[in-house]
């Protein structure tokens, strides 16, 4: 059943993240810089973030957190659990580990970007 409500939130989330990327790409020039992922980015994150505030004040099935928050938002977007490690180190006054996860985790995946497309181009 795990897998279902993972796939059920994952087939929501990963066509409305096309959708409304394309539509902010319609809205606003992608020439400068690539605003919409970042605002897709952003919605996700704080959806996360509007969720897991409701995980902390009621009672959620694990059902229920596998659909929205693993299988919805971790399709609509990765950057939403990105900024929930992160806050996390924040929250703990963990500035370091968070200095390092954020360091790692923007550069370490461009650099790995960079590294599997300069091989198999």
């Amino acid at each position: 059943m795990n897998m279902f409500f993972l796939s059920v939130g994952a087939l929501v989330g990963a066509p409305l993240r096309y959708v409304l990327g394309e539509w902010f790409k319609a809205k606003f020039t992608e020439r400068i810089w690539p605003l919409a992922m970042v605002i897709v980015n952003m919605l996700g994150s704080f959806g996360l973030g509007v969720f897991a505030t409701f995980i902390f004040f009621h009672e959620v099935s694990s059902s229920t957190q596998l659909l929205i928050a693993t299988g919805f938002f971790g399709s609509f977007t990765t950057f939403s659990t990105f900024s929930v490690e992160a806050f996390l180190f924040l929250k703990e006054r963990r500035y370091r580990f968070m200095a390092v996860y954020l360091f790692l985790s923007i550069v370490g995946s461009v650099f790995s970007f960079a590294v599997g497309y300069w091989l198999f181009i």
